[in-house]
């Protein structure tokens, strides 16, 4: 039967017996060429075909050579026709034969389909376990680095804290021995030799206050890190150095540890009564700014102070004799401080060569006079003024074991700072005071006014030792455990698959985002967070002109603000006051975009044309600068 050898030739998994009936064309179906047990005569049976058709034929289908009543099922039979007449019904299946092939094709490869589509659902459902797997791990194993660097602080804490306390019986055990008349006592008295006491181990304690500004006044930025850094390695580990950011809190903390150092790097002010004020900073991290007149600062350092006190105070900060006044009357036993102003690079190459000189185990009094020579040499003018209260001048030794515990800068991680970063102080504190109080900000600007930048300032800021995100500031991809997570260009990631890496980050506590985005981002998270939008403003004219002063490769001349017409000292070189109030009567034309500023300015070097007057000029020059042609510029 030529039926029956196709389809188990296409099919070789049908048995032979699931067709009970089968012919030929033009063969007459009749009871001996059905099988025996069909119940039915002139029936065509097909059970168990893998496939169903349904098909209901007319009494014109050329299917049928007698006119009959046909009607196929879709449970498996393939026809099944019932003759009215004495006719006999013969099927002429020959120009259907492909399609029980095709249709067995169709649902076999639907089959195969599905059970796909389930598999790579399933493949889907356990990569995104095994990525929250990993998150929560990476999670845990960020806690346990926090975890393990506060315990070898801890442990360099108690380390010192032993040290000190072998140094005050040491201190007692002399004092002793000089109530009792030592000969070697005495004779150090008769001559008038200074008794040089050697501290153990003692801790060093440094201490900076670097607000963004105070009273509407701009204060210049400390370089922290750079000092901090300087000082440990001049110490070449006689002291356990802990950096911290100076808070009245921190201050009384430092202060009341006895045998400490301790050094304050910071600004001293002058208000409108002429009154000085220490400038430090207020708790929580938000970098503001905390003043304290003399009064305060001996109220401060006085209550219940008692015989805890340090053994060596540096002010470093303009005009702070007064302070160091007050730290000496406090109980501290020697002081230095200015009597005049001080430059911040100067004051740190001072406390560098000084504390070089005490580590190689030269008394305080030599030490100063050495750095205080050096200083001269090198035109610093500065006056450095060292006050004690009697006591014997402190040597260092350098013990065989330092314990040195990080310093707890992250900086080295963010990308670098950008160089001559002008202004944004109030979007800094915004942003600083918006992170204390939720975990999402959004810093947004459509125009290029300088996002990036803002976002590595801000994120330095907030990185350094006793701020807001002290040791835990990053940028995506990289995430810390509790830190907080800065995102340049975010509007990509949060409309994508990033958005769920960002919010798994929120889920741990203490996390925190700050999203650098060109539109604002009202619910980036679906109701989940609520972010705080700030939009990032155009750089004011001040702003811009110090930019420009910065960047260029030349001084200033009359000649670049005045027409070709006007020849009045025309060659004539400003200073930087004068140019700076030239300057900002034409940086409107730049519309508030430091980049801009730094390309123009890039232009003006020695050899160049006057630019008189005419700045928009410098923009036409830079038609093939990509800034200028990506974004339309406005020339006046």
């Amino acid at each position: 039967m030529w039926l029956s050898r196709t389809i188990l030739k296409k099919f070789p998994h049908l048995q032979r017996r699931s067709i009970q009936c089968a012919v030929t064309p033009g063969e007459n179906l009749t009871h001996s060429s059905c099988a025996p047990n069909s119940s039915r005569s002139h029936a065509l049976h097909l059970t168990d075909f893998p496939t169903s058709w349904s098909y209901t034929a007319s009494a014109d289908d050329a299917l049928f050579r007698t006119p009959s009543t046909c009607s196929t099922k879709t449970n498996g039979a393939i026809a099944e026709c019932a003759s009215q007449s004495k006719g006999s019904i013969v099927p002429d299946l020959q120009q259907y034969r492909w399609v029980f092939f095709l249709e067995t094709l169709v649902k076999h490869f639907a089959s195969a389909k599905d059970a796909a589509e389930q598999s790579e659902s399933s493949a889907r459902e356990r990569l995104a376990a095994a990525e929250a797997r990993e998150m929560h791990l990476r999670s845990e194993i960020d806690e346990l680095k926090i975890q393990v660097t506060r315990l070898k602080d801890l442990l360099a804490y108690h380390e010192s804290c032993e040290a000190v306390r072998a140094c005050q019986t040491a201190s007692a055990t002399e004092q002793d021995l000089r109530s009792r008349g030592s000969s070697a006592c005495e004779m150090e008295t008769r001559t008038g030799a200074s008794f040089e006491r050697c501290s153990a181990h003692p801790r060093f304690w440094y201490l900076y206050a670097s607000p963004l500004s105070c009273d509407q006044m701009a204060l210049g930025q400390l370089r922290v890190q750079e000092e901090a850094e300087a000082i440990d390695e001049a110490l070449q580990g006689t002291m356990s150095l802990q950096v911290d950011v100076a808070t009245v809190s921190s201050l009384r903390k430092a202060f009341g540890e006895s045998g400490a150092w301790l050094h304050l790097s910071l600004h001293c002010l002058r208000s409108s009564q002429s009154q000085s004020l220490l400038v430090l900073e207020k708790s929580g991290g938000s970098g503001r700014a905390h003043k304290l007149d003399a009064a305060d600062v001996s109220l401060l350092l006085h209550s219940d102070i008692g015989d805890c006190a340090p053994e060596f105070v540096f002010v470093s900060a303009c005009e702070s004799q007064e302070f160091g006044s007050v730290f000496l009357r406090a109980g501290a036993r020697h002081v230095i401080c200015c009597s005049s102003r001080v430059r911040d690079s100067s004051a740190r190459q001072f406390a560098s060569m000084l504390y070089h000189e005490l580590a190689n185990q030269k008394g305080l009094d030599c030490a100063f006079e050495v750095a205080t020579r050096q200083a001269e040499l090198t035109g610093d003018k500065s006056k450095y003024v060292l006050l004690s209260s009697g006591s014997p001048w402190p040597r260092l030794t350098k013990p065989s074991i330092v314990p040195r515990p990080r310093l707890g800068f992250s900086s080295n991680a963010l990308p670098p700072p950008v160089e001559d970063f002008v202004g944004r102080r109030d979007v800094i504190e915004l942003v600083l005071s918006a992170l204390q109080r939720r975990h999402c900000v959004v810093l947004h600007c459509e125009a290029p006014l300088g996002l990036s930048a803002a976002l590595i300032q801000i994120a330095r800021c907030a990185s350094l030792p006793g701020r807001l995100f002290s040791d835990r500031v990053t940028f995506f991809p990289q995430k810390i455990a509790g830190g907080l997570c800065v995102v340049d260009d975010a509007d990509t990631l949060l409309a994508g698959d990033g958005n769920r890496q960002l919010r798994r980050h929120l889920e741990i506590q203490g996390s925190a985002l700050l999203l650098g985005c060109h539109t604002a981002q009202h619910d980036p998270f679906q109701g989940a967070v609520k972010a705080i939008n700030i939009e990032l403003p155009a750089l004011n004219h001040d702003d811009l002109a110090e930019v420009f002063l910065r960047s260029c490769h030349r001084p200033l001349c009359m000649a670049d603000f005045q027409a070709a017409d006007q020849l009045q000292d025309a060659e004539r070189s400003l200073g930087y006051r004068e140019a700076f109030q030239q300057l900002r009567e034409h940086m409107d034309v730049f519309c508030g975009r430091p980049g801009l500023v730094r390309t123009a300015a890039a232009s003006v070097f020695k050899g160049s044309q006057r630019i008189r007057g005419n700045f928009g000029s410098l923009l036409l020059q830079l038609q093939d600068a990509s800034e200028c042609m990506s974004r339309p510029m406005c020339v006046c």
